[in-house]
């Protein structure tokens, strides 16, 4: 990760949490060994009320990073996104009268995100990472605020690299042009960078190798009119062919030609491939699961994906349950529903060795402060007319001998409450959805 400092005076000291969110950045070194991406240190992108401690922005994502300096070290932090925040149960309360520091951040990832839609720029997700210090031994989150792509922690190196790759999870790795638009978008002193130095940083070359190595050997000649050339008459030979030689080469030369079509067209297209290795996942997009009715409800497929390794997609306590205790499938589906008003619906079922494993994750997964598996929503697989997140959603699990299923609803476009009990009624028919996995 490289660095970039900002501010009215760059070469000056900074003191508290914002010196040991900079400090952790700084450990992970320049390049992709650990992280990658442009870390913009003290900057005020257009439409924020103050200066940011830190934008970062990644080949998956960017992440905005507010210091909050708390009255001294403390054991426990109770840091929820709505309501009062409690430091070892005594109630924080700051001068000017805000209750809940994260207010300020959440605005400051708002503001951004509607800056990089309003000027068309790659649709990285904008997530929040508050960061708390002089110290804290343990921050509860409610898991509904975790779905949301906020996460408050103490700025310690491992927590920090732990939080980027939690919320990193765009489905494709932005290109070095596209982050060298997003930059400049985020301030204009950025324009300085080049486009290798993103390259070295994780961003994916604009260039396609595939078009740069296409073999232009089939591409037809044509006349100045536009209309194919005749082709060369082809030379003697002393043996006569059969009938069906010529045909069947021309046949081959025809599908050669397709397929070099075909490739140019991918490499044009603008959207790089994932490079073999490259990511922390093995990810396959899988056909989409067909439309189901259940109980005359009718689940129309918005998207699906196969993985073989559920600890990169998850979050919280249940990352570090499933990195210790691997799954062996994830399926994750998103479904769109028309019952009274248009509903989303995210479905994922993670399958294990055994059934003991699986009972064991769907009583972690019941429990709210236990963290969750991302939907793909949350990685970038959206629809026009979909929601724009999961949270709050009206949540509930199954488990089907070695499979446990988890269902969120909510409603688009429109307030989703827990206990509504439409809502309650579609993710009950979604646990019945005949899926793979």
């Amino acid at each position: 990760m490289r660095l970039v400092r900002l501010g009215d005076d760059p070469s000056a000291r900074v003191e508290g949490v914002e010196a040991d969110m900079r400090a952790a950045l700084s450990t992970w070194g320049a390049g992709t060994d650990l992280a990658g991406g442009i870390a913009l240190l003290d900057c005020t992108p257009p439409g924020s009320l103050r200066p940011l401690d830190a934008v970062i922005v990644l080949p998956r994502g960017v992440i905005v990073v507010v210091g909050v300096d708390l009255p001294g070290p403390a054991m426990k932090l109770e840091a929820p996104l709505q309501g009062q925040w409690k430091v070892d149960g005594w109630p924080l309360i700051r001068d000017d009268g805000l209750l809940n520091p994260a207010v300020e951040a959440l605005t400051a990832a708002s503001a951004l995100t509607q800056r990089l839609q309003a000027e068309r720029i790659e649709p990285l997700p904008v997530s929040t990472i508050v960061a708390v210090g002089p110290y804290v031994a343990q921050v509860l989150q409610p898991t509904g605020d975790l779905h949301r792509g906020v996460r408050v922690l103490h700025p310690a190196p491992t927590a920090m690299l732990a939080a980027v790759k939690e919320l990193s999870t765009y489905e494709r790795p932005c290109t070095a042009e596209a982050a060298r638009r997003l930059l400049s978008s985020v301030d204009r002193r950025t324009a300085t960078l080049t486009a290798g130095e993103l390259v070295a940083e994780g961003f994916a070359d604009s260039v396609s190798p595939d078009l740069a190595s296409a073999s232009t050997m089939l591409i037809p000649r044509f006349t100045a009119d536009g209309r194919p050339a005749p082709p060369r008459p082809a030379a003697p030979r002393p043996k006569k062919r059969q009938p069906w030689l010529p045909l069947a080469g021309l046949a081959l030369a025809g599908l050669a030609l397709v397929l070099l079509i075909a490739t140019v067209a991918q490499s044009c297209s603008g959207e790089p491939a994932r490079p073999e290795g490259g990511g922390a996942v093995s990810s396959l997009r899988s056909a989409e699961p067909p439309e189901s009715t259940v109980d005359g409800l009718d689940f129309v497929p918005r998207g699906s994906s196969r993985e073989a390794d559920c600890g990169p997609r998850a979050f919280g306590q249940l990352q570090q349950w499933l990195r210790e205790n691997p799954c062996t499938a994830l399926v994750r589906s998103l479904f769109e529903v028309n019952e009274e008003r248009k509903a989303a619906v995210s479905v994922v079922v993670v399958s294990f060795a055994d059934a003991v494993q699986a009972q064991r994750f769907q009583a972690l997964a019941d429990d709210e402060q236990s963290g969750g598996v991302n939907e793909l929503l949350r990685e970038g697989r959206s629809w026009p007319g979909g929601p724009s997140s999961f949270a709050p959603a009206v949540a509930s699990t199954s488990r089907d001998g070695t499979r446990v299923r988890i269902v969120r609803a909510v409603w688009v476009g429109q307030e989703t409450k827990q206990t509504d009990v439409v809502l309650q009624g579609i993710a009950e028919r979604a646990l019945r959805l005949p899926l793979p996995g």
